[in-house]
């Protein structure tokens, strides 16, 4: 774990076959987890529409640290 930006940094398997991974912030790994295995089950489009309005909203404040070179190996 890298800290950048004051936060620690996972790394996060977008998908295991083939391997794929992007490097997120701690807290973020555990919200979009706890989004995978809720979503297991059907989600409401009132659940959807909201995470978009979020998206929207936050683009502004978006750090890409693929591209900031951190390395979480």
């Amino acid at each position: 774990m890298v800290k950048k930006y004051g936060r620690k940094i996972n790394t996060h398997h977008i998908s295991y076959d083939p391997e794929i991974t992007t490097p997120i912030f701690t807290g973020e790994h555990q919200v979009i987890t706890l989004m995978e295995r809720y979503s297991k089950r059907t989600v409401s489009k009132g659940f959807i529409e909201c995470l978009e309005l979020f998206i929207d909203g936050h683009m502004d404040k978006v750090v890409d640290l693929k591209e900031s070179g951190t390395d979480v190996s």
